[in-house]
């Protein structure tokens, strides 16, 4: 992760305001909930397309880590 966060700040100098990607866990009723916020979203709020490449390799990770748990 460190490589993908490095190429996003070298691509968009703020982007450390929105790294590291959200992830929650909780527990309701008796369940573990996880809640992950999808890293082309929250830097597609900033206007930079360099950003893209390292969005996607950051939300490929997490989605295998989401799947995991399932």
């Amino acid at each position: 992760m460190r490589i993908i966060a490095c190429a996003a700040g070298l691509a968009e100098e703020n982007i450390g305001l929105m790294l590291p990607c959200n992830v929650i866990v909780y527990e309701k009723a008796g369940k573990t909930g996880v809640g992950i916020i999808k890293p082309t979203v929250a830097m597609g709020m900033i206007n930079n397309e360099e950003l893209k490449p390292p969005a996607l390799g950051v939300e490929a990770r997490l989605k295998n880590v989401f799947d995991s748990l399932l």
